[in-house]
Formats: C-alpha cells, structure tokens, sequence
C-alpha cells in the first residue's frame, strides 16, 4: 500500500478517536444511589445543550429565553422510604434573601411558578423506586423582562395516622429564569472584603461578595492560607453552601476552617465561582480571640475567568489535527512524486 494512504489513514484514525474522546455529552446531575436518602429525593434529568458551560443547569432550571417561549424539563423523584409512597408535584414561589434561596410556604404562588405545570400532578412511587415527570414552563408573550424565581416540589403528605397535625416533608428544584430580548444578561461579580471570624474557637473567613450582573448568584467557592507563622501554609477549605443573591445585592460567603491553625497573620486567598464566571482575591488577615470582633480587609482583585466551552476546545483540537494531517498527506504525496 501507498505510505501517504496508510499514513492518511492513521491520521484519521487518530482525529476520529479524538472526535469521540472530547465531544462531551450534557445531561443531569447522576442519580443517588438506591437507599441512600431516607426520604423523598428529586434531581433532573436533562439540561439543555446551550448551557453545558454553567454547572448550575445539571441541578437547577436555568434559562434565559424571550416572552412567548415554552419549554420543558424531565425531574425524577426517588422513595427512599420503608413503604410505597404518593407524592404531590406542583410549582411554589421563591425568593433571595440573606444570601439563601427560599421556597414560600404552601403553595404560594408568583409569576414563574404560575406559568409552570408538572406532569402529572401526582406520582405512586414503590419502596426504593423511582418516577418520573415533566416541568413545563410557558412564558406569555407579555411577560416584562426580568429575572423570576419558583421551585418545582415534590411534597410528601404525612405519614397516615399523623392528622392535621403532622408535618409533610418536600424536596425541590430551584427555578431562575431570565425573560427579555435578545443575549443572556452578564454574570458577574465583586470579591470586596475578607472577615476573619472565630465561631467557638472554629476560625473563618466572611467574603463579602456584590452582584454586579444580571443574573442571580450561586456563589461558592475556597480559601487558601499561606505565608503563616513559620511559613506555614494551609487548605484549600471549601464552603459548605453556595451563598445565593439576586442583582444588586450584596451577601456574605462564610467558609470555616480547621480548629487548629494559629490565628496567624495570612495570606488569604479566595477562589469563588458561579457557573462559569470565577474570581480571585487576595488579603492578609488575623483571625480573632473567640467573641472577638475585629474589622473587614479590603480584598485585592487577583483574576478573572471564564469556563471555557469544552466543545468548542473539542472542535477547535479536531480541526488541528484534521490539518496536520492533511498537511502530512500532501508532504508525502510530493516526496513520492520527486523520487
């Protein structure tokens, strides 16, 4: 066989291979395993392909889309319980406020949660199983632009016997959808104080974080400690929860670290993140005496980034190599033509 077609031929093996090795697929955050949660469990099922950037869209709906627009989601609901259960699906309001995300009481409604349907409105699920359904969100044509909050919920009547007086129990889905014409609002934020804390005798660090773009926050992230006493340094230490505000407010990323570090002087760190928009941030910070309140640290900017697209890393590999090979081809099509 000719060199330059086994080598073409290699080349394209190769470039093949890549095509099926970097092409990601997008879909839901993974299923807990079978026993795992004691009660009743929901997650979903499928994001859509244009926001495979943003990690948020594997657990929540997140979307921007114009007035007039109509869209669905698949959830599952798993039973983690000792017997068979019906469970109840509707759509609630929510709000942001002191940095966390709160589904109102009942079913108290707003505008996204009255445009939202789940199908069907209740589902039988057996000991350990798992169903599912589909949120359907339709957006009148009138709607105002703007950013609205809703949670899709499972709820769990108390258990028979229990009366009036029993608590029923409910897990959901946070719902932010953006309505306007046009590109996606801007995601962005400032990094703009560190607060050293000591909650019994556990220090921390406060970020005091502003939203700046036009859509609301899941801001969490880590702190590294180092240049310490004896040159010491520690962490990462990550946060427990996400610290969620809406445009223009401002809220607090508490992150606690290890009981045991001295109380310093540092050089902190903070690497924070929501979806695919991160910042960096710097300042020297003391921890306090426990009861001790000491002042904020201005923080120093330290770098921005984006998470890049990995299909268009992907297609962009593809290409390289697809004209390497290309490139490799003709050279040896001309040098067996010279011999």
């Amino acid at each position: 066989m000719n060199p330059a077609v086994t080598l073409l031929r290699r080349m394209s093996l190769v470039v093949a291979l890549l095509a099926v090795v970097l092409t990601p697929t997008f879909a839901g955050a993974q299923a807990p395993p079978p026993g795992t949660d004691p009660g009743i469990g929901i997650r979903l099922t499928e994001a859509p392909e244009n926001r495979r950037n943003d990690p948020r869209a594997t657990r929540y709906i997140v979307d921007h889309v114009k007035a007039g627009t109509t869209f669905s989601r698949g959830i599952e609901v798993t039973n983690g319980t000792d017997r068979d259960v019906t469970v109840n699906l509707y759509a609630a309001a929510a709000t942001l406020q002191n940095g966390e995300f709160i589904p109102a009481s009942g079913r108290a409604a707003n505008e996204l949660s009255g445009w939202t349907k789940i199908e069907p409105a209740a589902l039988t699920i057996a000991k350990g199983g798992r169903a599912r359904a589909t949120v359907t969100v339709a957006v009148p044509g009138d709607a105002t632009p703007g950013e609205r909050y809703a949670v899709a919920l499972a709820e769990l009547p108390p258990p028979p016997g229990q009366g009036l007086v029993g608590l029923a129990s409910r897990v959901g889905v946070r719902m932010y959808l953006s309505v306007g014409p046009g590109d996606e609002p801007t995601t962005d934020f400032d990094l703009e104080t560190f607060k050293p804390i000591n909650e019994d005798g556990k220090p921390g660090v406060a970020i005091h974080s502003c939203n700046t773009g036009g859509r609301a926050l899941d801001l969490g992230g880590s702190v590294k400690l180092e240049k310490g006493p004896a040159g010491i340094s520690a962490g990462p230490f990550a946060s427990s929860q996400p610290a969620t505000f809406s445009p223009g407010q401002c809220a607090d990323l508490k992150i606690l670290l290890d009981p045991q570090l001295p109380r310093g002087p540092w050089d902190a760190t903070a690497t924070l993140k929501s979806g695919a928009r991160e910042k960096t941030a710097q300042a020297t910070i003391t921890f306090p005496e426990p009861g001790q309140d000491v002042p904020p640290v201005k923080a120093e900017s330290a770098g921005t980034s984006d998470r890049p697209l990995v299909a268009a890393g992907a297609v962009g590999l593809f290409v390289l190599v697809a004209a390497a090979a290309f490139t490799l081809w003709r050279r040896r099509l001309r040098a067996a033509a010279a011999a």
